[in-house]
Order: C-alpha cells, then sequence, then structure tokens
C-alpha cells in the first residue's frame, strides 16, 4: 500500500526514528526557523520536526522537513534509501512512465477527510492559524508549501486542463492574500485566461496535501497533462478527490483546504521573501485572493517549508522528478540523452548527459534544454557531458569540465535571454543570459589532440565485493 497523506507519511517515518515531536514550548520567532534549519543541515539523514507547543498558537501542530531528506524521500515513494542519488533516478525514471496512468477517484463532500470542518464568513480568519516569518527581512507571514489548484476557463472540469502549482502566498488580511505566480507557468495561463474574460479566477489551495500532490505541484509538466494523475501514479494508490465548493477538485485528505478567487485586474505589492537563491525577491505587484471558505481535518497539521541560503527540502521533495520530466521532454527532440540534472540544490544550472552524434553535437542538446519547461527558467548554465559521465556527481562533472573544455571553443555566452525572476542576478526582473558549456569529448569533425578514454569494465568486480562487504558488515 502507498503513502496516500501526510499523516501516512508521519506514521511510516516514525517506524523509522524519523520523526522529532519537539513539546517543549517554543517562539515561532526565532526557534521555528533555527530548529528547521538545524535538521536541514543533514540532506541525507535529516528527520521530519512536529512542533506540538507553540506559543500563542495553543493546541496547533506545525509540521516541517517531511520530504527535506533524501531518507524522508525515499520513504514516501518506496525506494531503497541506501542508493545513490543517481540509482533513485534511474529507478524513478523507469517508474515513470506508469506514473502517467494514475488513476483519480471523486469522492462525495461527507466522505473527504478535508471537509470535516468548515469555517466560513467572518470566522475566516487567516492570522489564527500558526503564522511567523521564516527569515527576518520577510514582509509579513507566508505560507510556503501550497498546493496550488486552478482550472482552464475553457475545460473547467478537465484535469488535463487542471494545473497544480506550488507559489508562495502572503497574508495581507484576515481573509486576503497575495499570490506570485511566475510569468511561464501553467498557473500564470490560468489566470491570463481568466483575466481576458473580464472575471475572477476560482483558486483552492492545500496545506498538508499528499506527498506525492506536494512533490508534483513544483514540478515543470506539459500543459495538458494532470499532476494529479501522475501524484497518483507516483503514490502507487488512487487519488481521492473531491469538489470544493466553488468546483475546484483538491485532494480529500488535504489537512487543509482554502476556497477563493483571484481578483480579476488587482495587483498590490507583495514581499519582500527569502527565496531559495539565498537572497530576499523585493516588493513587486502581485496577484489577490479574496478567501471565501476554509476546510481542515479534524486536528488538523499546518505544514511549512523553509527556503534560503542551505539546502531546502524542495531539493529532495521535487527535484529528481523535475530532472526526470525534463529527460523525457528534451529526449523528444534530442533522443541521445541519457540523463537530465536538473536539482536546484546547485543553483540553476542542467547537467545533461548525452551521446554525440557529431563535432558540436553538445550545443545542439543545450539549445533544445534551454528551451525545455526547466530550461526557460532554470537553464542558467547547462553543461553537456558525455554519456558515461555520471551528471549526479559534481566531482566527476567538475574534472571533465576542467580536461574537456576549451574556453575559446566550448563556451557560448548567450546575453539578455529569458531568466527566472527570483534570481537576483536578472536587470530587469525575468531577463537574464545564459551560459552553455560543452564538456564532452570531440568527435568529427570537431578535434582536439590525440586522446584517449581510459576504460575498464569492473562491474562484476564491484558486484562481489559488494557482496563480499555485506557478509563482514
Amino acid at each position: 500500500m502507498g503513502i496516500t497523506d501526510l499523516r501516512g507519511l508521519i506514521k511510516e517515518l516514525e517506524t523509522r526514528k524519523q520523526v522529532v515531536r519537539i513539546t517543549d514550548e517554543v517562539f515561532p520567532e526565532p526557534d521555528v526557523t533555527r530548529f528547521v534549519k538545524a535538521a536541514l543541515d543533514d540532506p541525507d539523514n535529516g528527520p521530519a520536526l512536529i512542533f506540538e507547543n507553540i506559543k500563542g498558537y495553543k493546541g496547533q501542530k506545525l509540521v516541517f522537513n517531511t520530504l527535506a531528506s533524501w531518507k524522508n524521500w525515499a520513504t514516501a515513494f518506496d525506494v531503497d534509501t541506501s542508493t545513490s542519488v543517481y540509482d533513485k533516478y534511474k529507478i524513478m525514471e523507469e517508474r515513470w512512465p506508469e506514473c502517467a496512468k494514475g488513476e483519480v477517484e471523486f469522492v462525495d463532500a461527507a466522505d473527504a477527510p478535508c471537509q470535516e470542518c468548515v469555517i466560513e464568513g467572518d470566522d475566516i480568519n487567516m492570522y489564527d492559524l500558526p503564522m511567523f516569518r521564516s527569515n527576518t527581512g520577510d514582509g509579513g507571514f507566508f505560507i510556503g508549501k501550497p498546493a496550488i489548484v486552478t482550472v482552464d476557463p475553457d475545460a473547467p472540469d478537465d484535469l488535463n486542463m487542471t494545473n497544480v502549482g506550488m507559489y508562495r502566498i502572503q497574508i495581507m488580511e484576515k481573509d486576503t492574500t497575495g499570490l506570485q505566480i511566475m510569468f511561464d507557468h501553467d498557473g500564470a495561463n490560468h489566470l491570463r485566461k481568466w483575466e481576458a474574460r473580464g472575471e475572477n479566477m476560482p483558486i483552492a489551495f492545500c496545506v498538508g496535501a499528499p506527498p506525492a500532490v506536494s512533490s508534483l505541484a513544483c514540478i515543470p509538466l506539459d500543459y495538458n497533462q494532470s499532476e494529479f494523475n501522475y501524484a497518483a501514479g507516483l503514490q502507487g494508490e488512487p487519488l481521492k478527490l473531491v469538489k470544493a465548493s466553488n468546483g475546484i477538485p483538491v485532494p480529500a485528505y488535504a489537512e487543509y483546504v482554502f476556497e477563493g478567487e483571484v481578483l480579476c485586474g488587482v495587483r498590490e505589492p507583495e514581499g519582500p521573501y527569502g527565496e531559495f537563491p539565498g537572497t530576499y525577491s523585493g516588493v513587486r505587484n502581485q496577484c489577490i485572493i479574496k478567501i471565501k471558505r476554509i476546510t481542515h481535518r479534524k486536528d488538523p497539521l499546518f505544514e511549512g517549508m523553509y527556503l534560503g541560503d542551505c539546502h531546502c527540502e524542495g531539493n529532495c521533495m521535487s527535484n529528481l522528478i523535475t530532472c526526470i520530466s525534463n529527460t523525457e521532454a528534451i529526449r523528444e527532440r534530442t533522443p541521445e540523452v541519457v540523463a537530465v540534472n536538473a536539482m536546484v540544490a546547485h543553483g540553476m544550472v542542467l547537467i545533461i548527459s548525452a551521446k554525440m552524434k557529431f563535432g558540436n553535437f553538445a550545443k545542439i542538446v543545450a539549445y533544445n534544454a534551454a528551451s525545455s519547461s526547466a530550461g526557460i527558467g532554470h537553464g542558467k548554465f547547462i553543461i553537456v557531458v558525455d554519456p558515461w559521465v555520471d551528471p549526479f556527481d559534481y566531482e566527476m562533472v567538475l574534472t571533465k569540465m576542467s580536461f574537456r573544455v576549451r574556453p575559446d571553443k566550448d563556451i557560448t555566452i548567450i546575453p539578455y535571454d529569458v531568466g527566472m525572476g527570483l534570481d537576483p542576478c536578472n536587470d530587469p526582473v525575468g531577463v537574464c543570459g545564459r551560459v552553455f558549456i560543452d564538456a564532452t569529448t570531440p568527435v568529427a569533425p570537431d578535434h582536439m589532440r590525440d586522446v584517449q578514454q581510459i576504460e575498464i569494465d569492473y562491474a562484476e568486480q564491484a558486484s562481489v565485493l559488494k557482496r563480499l562487504l555485506a557478509e563482514i558488515r
């Protein structure tokens, strides 16, 4: 049986001693962030944290870092925790085609745990929730891990046209929030369509979504691919959905669901907010959501996510799947691609291993990657390496760069291209240059002085050694 909600993941993590419950009273600021960052210092084995005694929020519970380490991530998605990152990538790549076939099941509101408790009208108060600033320079309280659902006005009931994204939410008033949607995301495409009609955009966002939904909310799928179906496939069980009162489909086992609408044409200052590049994003005019209804489970868990200048949860939660979806997208035009490392853990860098059809083919690979869903925003540096190079082994990649890159021939700089708006190098926002680095071994008609790659086939001996070590350990 797969893990289908946040509570199921916590239960499984506790059996593996991967949950720390903090029962002593803590201040929301600065205690929570400091505990969270301490746990994030261990990307391999860091635990999930549950704060059960938060000053000012009696009886409420905060949850962090459920998918912030490779051990937690592997537990959530039934992957051997002892495997390398590249092996995890290969395992998920084999599963990926089946994930697209995941099934969803709609249930009645009476059977949906997320609808157990309802808050409406004057009782709505976002400040009743356990809110705090993650970083001291934040311009207010933010919800950092929402799974946000919007629909295409031309096909509001088509799940393939429905989008699940993860965009930051700032609390503005008791029933009002800001919403940042980057211009190149499907949620922004939905917003443009609704505003072209002169209508408010219905929206629902979940806090404490099923782990697979949180993971899929962060990855770039095609416009007509359903995050809900892929999430069902990823968790290995049908994903149960329920229609919110405004018609938006949401996970039935989410902890919280916030229903509302994005006000047509309204933009107000939002931010600053400490983001994953390790810098504050500044203040910009962003969309406004008017909250109409809040539902939640009994004894709900409010899940947060820290972003800043350190290892962050997204590095494990969604980046590996992002790598796979981008490998698939780039392979459609360049089937010679072996693997794509699009991990935000190393910044806005794509590392691609690929077979070379002819001289300078690495540049073709890089151009195709730059126009992919990940490359448009995150392909600021695109490094292409030989097919036998592990793109997740940074020491190996840097070594090949140092011994394969001819600076006068193999580095291409593209000025004034599309950038990712949270990158502090953008000027103006959304505009930045790119760098392509060809770190492959030249093939004809390209050439350098005659070199021969050292190759030793030791797979059989490695297997024997692994068995012998297992016997003595």
